[in-house]
């Protein structure tokens, strides 16, 4: 007798890292540290302490590829909500570090030099930092176009 493989939808697979231990820890976090200072990350600025925090939980290399203990993606779509609905701020600033761990790795892997993004090395610029001669509009991320007076 064969047996068909289930299969999760995403929202089942969100809902299933819940009580993920990883998912666990971020909620906790986000309860105790990032929601009551959530006000004054507002006014102030996120703190260089909150990446060091983010950083000690793991949060910065949890998109890490197969081999490096990245996350599944559901515990990865629930991190973003927690973190998102606790500080809205800080999880801007998370999600700008989330494609580095992901391009140094495939930099190590394909024995590239290092010292650029992997993407840069690609001939484009990386979605998530402006490159030389270039602006950005929009949310920062995406919307890369000549600066003006600057060659393409």
């Amino acid at each position: 007798m064969t047996t068909t493989p289930m299969t999760r939808t995403a929202a089942q697979a969100v809902s299933a890292s819940y009580e993920h231990p990883f998912v666990a820890a971020v909620r906790d976090y986000a309860e105790r540290v990032q929601r009551p200072a959530a006000l004054a990350t507002d006014r102030r600025g996120v703190p260089v302490r909150r990446v060091a925090e983010l950083r000690d939980l793991g949060l910065l290399s949890h998109l890490d590829p197969d081999g490096y203990a990245g996350l599944e993606r559901g515990a990865v779509r629930r991190a973003h909500e927690i973190l998102a609905r606790a500080c809205f701020n800080t999880w801007l600033v998370w999600t700008q570090h989330n494609p580095l761990a992901g391009d140094l790795a495939e930099s190590v892997k394909a024995g590239r030099p290092q010292g650029t993004p992997v993407s840069a090395r690609r001939g484009r610029c990386r979605r998530s930092a402006p490159c030389p001669g270039h602006a950005v509009g929009g949310d920062d991320r995406g919307h890369h176009r000549p600066a003006p007076g600057v060659g393409a």
